[in-house]
């Protein structure tokens, strides 16, 4: 076989749909927070004259009125699941903003289930599936501008729909979020098994790439090594962090990569190629900026990334007089392959051989000098 192609054999198939989770939230019921005098755990927000909680045998339980408790943060690219053990009545989650509320419920009744949206005049109500059953888990993840509904059946997170609110669009941008919190609602008669918040890893996945050193190599810690991958939602996506045992189908979500292009906005940019430069111990990313026309922004910084939740501060490359075509370089409008000049490379001379390769494309005629180099590769 010429040198030019290699054989691969199939190890094995993963499916990887809503099933890997960061958890970010939620409430437990071991203690009886109700009645807790030592502390407030899930602040109420609004308790009715005729309402009675009790905590017992690890559930939450709300007979004869309404209740409100906060149980955490609001973050505009989370899912929020909750499991009723009981439900005659309503349950479900309010999104508070600091200048705008939500609200997505389940109702039942010993006839019919549906799911009430509320927000300000924008009311929808959407019957349920006969194999919703009342115990069924539910989840409403969360994006920009819209929250997407789902309900499990044996496991499986089944798409119900999508409520379009443009109004959240901009819940995500940090002065607005970091104020924002999410609280549990239910009335009439309810017993609440679960409650949680997480960042999953979506529908679908794309744009693997490996996290490596500064001279190319793959970063390799604990016989686990990373890489980068699109977590795609039903519309929008944004970047997560993956380890993988090599030869094995053992994967795990260890984070997301957020950013800030300077506007306080964080943005779910993707197919992102991250470097460590073990000299310099900082690492420096280059990513597709999605939502501004996909020019190629960079950014440094010391923090691992690979684990929790993280932002970067980047900077959105300058676009060229567009009558110069020898300078249409990294801010050419509708790239979306920051790798080409980066993962691809095995070796530190590697790079300059990939740069010379896509400066004959006119296309990045100064990325040599003023980033990948600059930033990245060389003192």
């Amino acid at each position: 076989m010429s040198s030019l192609y290699k054989q691969f054999k199939r190890k094995f198939s993963l499916s990887m749909y809503k099933n890997m989770q960061i958890p970010m939230g939620g409430m437990d019921f071991l203690k009886d927070f109700v009645h807790d005098t030592r502390g407030d755990l899930y602040p109420a927000v609004a308790i009715s004259e005729s309402c009675s909680e009790s905590v017992d045998k690890n559930r939450y339980r709300i007979f004869g009125g309404s209740a409100e408790r906060v149980f955490c943060q609001f973050f505009p690219f989370a899912t929020y699941e909750a499991e009723a053990e009981s439900l005659c009545g309503e349950m479900g989650f309010i999104f508070r903003l600091p200048d705008l509320t939500a609200s997505l419920t389940v109702k039942r009744n010993a006839e019919c289930a549906s799911l009430l949206y509320l927000c300000d005049n924008h009311c929808e109500e959407i019957p349920l599936p006969e194999s919703f059953a009342e115990s069924s888990p539910w989840l409403v993840s969360c994006r920009p501008g819209a929250f997407d509904v789902y309900f499990k059946l044996n496991g499986k997170a089944e798409f119900l729909t999508t409520i379009e609110e443009p109004r959240f669009k901009e819940s995500i941008r940090y002065a607005s979020f970091s104020n924002g919190y999410v609280s549990l609602f239910a009335s009439g008669e309810v017993s609440v098994a679960r409650v949680s918040s997480y960042l999953d890893n979506g529908v679908s996945i794309a744009d693997f790439r490996p996290i490596r050193y500064e001279d190319g190599s793959m970063i390799v810690e604990n016989g686990k090594v990373y890489f980068t991958a699109t977590v795609r939602l039903q519309a929008g996506s944004y970047q997560a962090i993956f380890s993988w045992v090599p030869g094995t189908m053992q994967f795990e979500m260890t984070g997301a990569l957020f950013f800030d292009c300077g506007d306080g906005f964080w943005r779910g940019y993707l197919a992102s190629v991250l470097l460590y430069h073990r000299d310099k111990k900082q690492w420096y990313v280059w990513v597709s900026s999605f939502e501004h026309e996909h020019i190629l922004a960079h950014g440094a910084f010391e923090v691992d990334p690979r684990f929790g939740m993280n932002l970067a501060d980047v900077t959105l490359m300058q676009k060229a007089d567009k009558s110069s075509e020898m300078t249409d370089f990294v801010g050419f409008k509708g790239d979306e392959d920051p790798a080409r000049f980066g993962c691809t490379c095995d070796t530190f001379a590697n790079v300059f051989e990939a740069l010379e390769g896509i400066v004959r494309f006119k296309k990045y005629v100064n990325v040599l000098p003023r980033f990948a180099v600059d930033a990245a590769y060389c003192e």
